[in-house]
């Protein structure tokens, strides 16, 4: 399970670092700028909005209605965000991080709105491509399961069997059946309409303490991220 405060130490200082790769591109010291107000970008919005959905199963219109497309900002999150790998050399260049707990978030939300009804927007692999359908991959995504105990689920001889269809070259799911094997799965979150209690970390960081904190990381060999959250008393650094 993706923790909140973890995903937003690291969104925040994906988007602080990319601002420097922005500059990079514009040559017009746009970085300073930017970086002061990372939480009130629509990315931040949308991604958080795309964690109480996928992760916790919160409803929002566009986001599980269960009706029509995937909304169009969670649509430019997802291409962004799983695009970024194609740019690991040039991000690397600032030391910008890939948001790897955002891009899970992503996905998560947009798997969560095909099994919701909602039409695909985007697939995982090159099999699944049909609005009726998951892909493996995609049922362990929502089971917070690894991909190869899923498989061991698809076996005759599993004590809950999860049964699937060959399409194209890799076994499916069929949409029914994702949502009765999910609802026996304890790592799974079924959506809800009814609004969640959910607690928000606004942790916000001046662009100086943010410097002063992954200087501070840097000097113990770790990232930023695991750095806050040994302050916090959330791991050991």
């Amino acid at each position: 399970m993706i923790n909140r405060l973890a995903l937003e130490i690291e969104l925040e200082e994906f988007l602080r670092r990319f601002t420097d790769s922005i500059d990079r591109i514009y040559g017009r010291g746009l970085a300073a700028t930017l970086a002061t107000d990372v939480r009130q970008s629509t990315l931040w919005a949308t991604v958080i909005r795309m964690f109480e959905y996928g992760v916790e199963g919160r409803t929002f219109d566009g986001l599980g209605d269960g009706d029509g497309t995937l909304d169009p900002d969670a649509q430019d999150a997802m291409l962004f965000l799983t695009g970024l790998h194609g740019l690991t050399a040039f991000l690397g260049e600032d030391e910008v991080p890939v948001p790897h707990k955002a891009i899970r978030v992503v996905e998560m939300a947009c798997t969560r709105h095909v099994l919701d009804g909602g039409e695909r927007f985007y697939a995982m692999d090159e099999d699944a491509q049909w609005s009726d359908c998951l892909s493996i991959a995609e049922i362990a995504l929502l089971a917070n399961m690894d991909v190869k105990s899923v498989r061991n689920a698809t076996s005759e001889k599993a004590a809950d069997r999860l049964n699937t269809q060959l399409i194209g070259k890799r076994s499916q799911v069929s949409l029914e059946e994702a949502r009765r094997w999910l609802a026996g799965r304890k790592g799974f979150v079924p959506s809800s309409k009814t609004p969640i209690q959910t607690t928000s970390s606004h942790i916000s960081l001046s662009a100086n303490t943010f410097e002063l904190l992954t200087a501070q990381a840097q000097a113990n060999g770790v990232d930023v991220e695991t750095l806050i959250l040994a302050l916090l008393g959330q791991v050991n650094a």
